[in-house]
């Protein structure tokens, strides 16, 4: 499982990255907020 920045940094694109299916959440425990997790195969 990526965040979408490690996948971006992997060289994916935006748009390969909004198809992905998220996999799993995780919180930021600065803000508190939920984002997705994605499974790069």
């Amino acid at each position: 499982m990526l965040t979408r920045t490690a996948l971006l940094k992997a060289g994916y694109s935006h748009a390969t990255i909004a198809a992905m299916t998220p996999v799993a959440e995780r919180q930021n425990r600065h803000s508190g907020d939920w984002y997705p997790l994605s499974s790069a195969s």
